[in-house]
């Protein structure tokens, strides 16, 4: 029998303060260092356009401003006739944009109190947040954007291939029980673990929870520089989102509660964990354009099939479901007609939730 979503509709705002920017006791075995395994991914990045007139002459001057959003259209759509799009974020870049000519990177990110604040994830293309044994841990995904220092990393686990697969892509893990590293490594084009070449330890940090590397190291290391496949559908040029209007989620985790506010303002939702601003190493504070939750049996973690999901854009939300149709493709997200759900360009982050978990959602 099908179980209903344990969805709160939560009449007042969440109390999540906005950021100015200004232990896993499993041990992580594996310290084989480089492997060469069998898949691919890259992700994309965003690029800002501007534009200025000015008229001269003797008498009175007059300008006329276009409106950014048609301008911000109208260099997508171009972006698109031309092939200068990020695969993962759907935004335009140059077309000698690094990300053209390497893969996407992912990082098993530790999100255990002491590990936090993290390096990187507020300039992930995209973040996949999983549950691990009780508490969350993300997969965070690169490529449009080289973040230099990436981490703390953490070990392998097996919800952790069939989300990296569709990827093609260089996957850091600081090690793990034989069977994880194993499928890691057949879920990735290169497998990195303890004592690969751009791996370090920040020793002000506890031992579990202080490995980092750097990511343009890594990226050296590929041996398929192919970008990743899309995996998203995006709103085409002018199109708008069209759902429930939302200005805050609320996600019941078992370690934590985790938070995201709509902001008009930047159109991106900022995430908080248990009341106070998510911010990384420099003090960003993580910002997405879309949220999506993903409700997963935690015991089978990602595999091939479908289930329930709710996608958050533009202060709006849509319930629908997820369809993975096989282990090396991506996941599609479709309204309850079968409709793929197109999303703003820019960053996402996906919760994979299991069933059951409470879910309040703000008006």
């Amino acid at each position: 029998m099908k179980r209903p979503l344990a969805i709160v509709l939560v009449a007042a705002s969440l109390a999540v303060a906005a950021c100015s920017g200004g232990g896993d006791a499993s041990p992580d075995t594996d310290s084989s260092g480089v492997d060469a395994g069998g898949s691919s991914s890259t992700a994309a990045g965003a690029a800002a356009a501007s534009t200025s007139s000015t008229s001269g002459g003797s008498g009175p001057t007059s300008s006329t401003a276009a409106d950014p959003e048609s301008l911000e259209a109208a260099g997508i759509a171009l972006a698109i006739e031309e092939g200068t799009i990020a695969p993962l974020t759907g935004l335009p870049v140059d077309e000698d944009d690094p990300l053209f000519t390497r893969p996407a990177l992912v990082v098993k990110t530790d999100n255990a109190p002491q590990a936090r604040p993290q390096a990187g994830l507020d300039v992930a293309d995209v973040v996949f947040e999983e549950p691990v044994e009780g508490i969350t841990r993300f997969l965070a995904v690169y490529h449009s954007i080289d973040p230099v220092l990436v981490g703390p990393i953490r070990s392998a686990r097996g919800i952790d291939a069939n989300t990296v697969r569709p990827l093609h892509a260089l996957f850091a893990i600081s090690g793990g029980v034989a069977g994880f590293v194993r499928t890691a490594r057949e879920a990735s084009q290169v497998l990195f673990t303890q004592g690969t070449p751009g791996y370090f330890r920040d020793r002000n940090r506890p031992g579990t929870n202080n490995l980092f590397a750097n990511s343009g190291e890594l990226w050296t290391q590929a041996v398929d520089n192919t970008p990743p496949q899309p995996l998203f559908s995006f709103l085409d040029p002018g199109s708008t989102f069209d759902g429930d209007a939302v200005s805050g989620i609320g996600i019941h985790n078992l370690d934590s509660f985790s938070q995201w506010l709509w902001d008009a303002r930047t159109k991106t939702w900022l995430r908080a964990l248990n009341n106070t601003p998510h911010v990384t190493i420099g003090d960003a504070q993580i910002a997405f354009e879309n949220v999506i939750i993903q409700y997963i049996n935690p015991r089978r973690g990602v595999e091939t099939g479908e289930g329930d999901a709710v996608v958050f854009v533009d202060g709006q939300m849509i319930t629908g479901r997820w369809i993975k149709p096989a282990p090396d493709q991506p996941t599609r997200f479709v309204t309850a007609f079968g409709v793929d759900i197109a999303l703003s360009r820019g960053q996402t982050w996906v919760n994979f939730v299991p069933i059951g978990t409470q879910v309040d959602v703000v008006r």
